[in-house]
């Protein structure tokens, strides 16, 4: 959730006091960062759906089982991919440049922002069991607090090192990687207040429910992992696609893409509504269709209200919008010319991405993890599909256009999966 608000300050700060090849090579980095860290995301999503359905139930030490299961995952992963960072961008280089048109300092600026930023790793990760652990219980208030707070340092830290001194790519990289490092502490803050408010912060830990299940937690999050790993290939190649036509087209799709996932973040708001009432009303022990239905219904208006209206706006501002990542003058005109030529399909995102956001909510709230799986599986090959025939004959246009196939085949996916969902619920 925090990464789209991280990226739109790297990049803002960078079309002020950087080049269009650190744009680029941030470009880069993110799309690796996808991968390694949106495909870890399966943390949050699987923990909101155990957490809520244990909250639903009136399991507390079934609640703080999943906290402790998921943290020691997250920190334990974190860690894997902090001792690798080296090879990692090494890797990453390596495949980056092949059959592509970035030019050498664009990669050299993203291989130093991998070998920073992952120095936080380990928090970083677990900051997202964190937010799950939150989210099951609808505790959202104190998980947005968390992420502005996060947002806010990151902001201060990215113009302190690179405006102030100078230091490029690798002040983005160090304020972000400190940014995700204060943000796991608070998170350790808030969950101890949290556990306050249940009842105290020693009652409820029973190692047996700790190892309990573990099985099945990890055949949950193995699933999600998959779609969620899916996922972050899509936006990974999005990104190295858009390399074949130059720097500035792969640092104007960054900007398009921050401007996507920060209105995502929006509509992640009814989505995180719909996994705790989805988990609860499945926990409970009675009137489950009822409630799942009413769940479904309250937040699926709520959220199409919100994509109609994040459009307009996205419409009517577009320009003042653009100017605050990517000025129209001075060094960021070619930037901001480039990003407004393709506006448009950051203006419609919320209508792209309302349905899959709010479906992937409904089945994330029931750890229904293989539906996720498979759906995200045959969205993925809607957009090789959508990039092999359109990317030639359109351009950049036509790898957006692949994009847009990918989200509405993830909502399709899941739709024609829900009847057979909503009966055996029904049973």
């Amino acid at each position: 959730m925090i990464t789209p608000l991280l990226g739109i300050i790297d990049t803002a700060v960078l079309t002020r006091a950087g080049t269009t090849a650190d744009i680029a090579g941030v470009a880069l980095a993110g799309a690796v960062f996808s991968l390694l860290y949106w495909s870890l995301g399966f943390l949050r999503m699987s923990l909101a759906g155990l957490v809520a359905q244990a909250d639903g139930a009136a399991d507390e030490a079934g609640v703080r089982a999943h906290l402790v299961q998921g943290v020691a995952i997250g920190f334990s992963v974190g860690l894997l991919l902090l001792l690798l960072r080296m090879p990692i961008a090494d890797l990453s280089g390596t495949l980056m440049a092949r059959g592509s048109n970035t030019s050498e300092d664009a990669l050299a600026a993203m291989q130093s922002y991998i070998h920073i930023r992952l120095l936080a790793a380990p928090f970083a990760i677990a900051f997202f069991a964190g937010i799950g652990w939150l989210t099951g219980q609808g505790r959202v208030g104190l998980m947005m607090g968390v992420i502005v707070f996060v947002t806010l340092t990151n902001a201060v830290l990215d113009i302190y090192f690179v405006m102030g001194l100078g230091m490029g790519v690798e002040g983005i990289a160090l304020g972000t990687a400190i940014a995700e490092g204060v943000g796991a502490l608070l998170m350790g803050a808030v969950i101890l207040f949290v556990l306050m408010r249940r009842g105290g912060v020693r009652r409820d830990w029973v190692p047996a429910r700790m190892r309990e299940n573990l099985k099945g937690v990890l055949a949950l999050n193995a699933d999600i992992f998959i779609r969620t790993f899916s996922l972050a290939v899509v936006f990974a190649y999005f990104t190295r696609a858009g390399g074949q036509f130059g720097d500035l087209t792969v640092a104007a799709n960054q900007v398009l893409m921050h401007l996507l996932l920060s209105a995502g973040l929006l509509l992640d708001g009814p989505a995180i509504a719909a996994e705790t009432m989805v988990g609860k009303a499945l926990g409970s022990y009675s009137d489950k269709s009822r409630r799942l239905q009413e769940a479904v219904r309250s937040t699926a208006a709520l959220a199409a209200v919100a994509a109609v209206a994040m459009t307009i706006a996205l419409f009517i501002l577009g320009k003042p919008i653009l100017n605050l990542i990517a000025p129209d003058g001075g060094a960021s005109a070619d930037l901001h010319a480039e990003a407004w030529r393709y506006y448009v399909w950051a203006a419609i995102s919320p209508l792209m991405m309302v349905g899959p956001f709010q479906m992937d909510g409904i089945y994330i709230g029931a750890t229904r993890g293989a539906a996720l799986r498979n759906s995200m599986v045959g969205a993925c090959l809607l957009f090789a599909f959508g990039v092999w025939l359109l990317v030639p004959l359109m351009g950049n246009h036509g790898l957006w256009l692949s994009f847009g196939f990918f989200m509405a085949g993830r909502a399709a996916f899941l739709a024609l999966a829900w009847r057979g969902f909503a009966k055996l619920t029904a049973a």
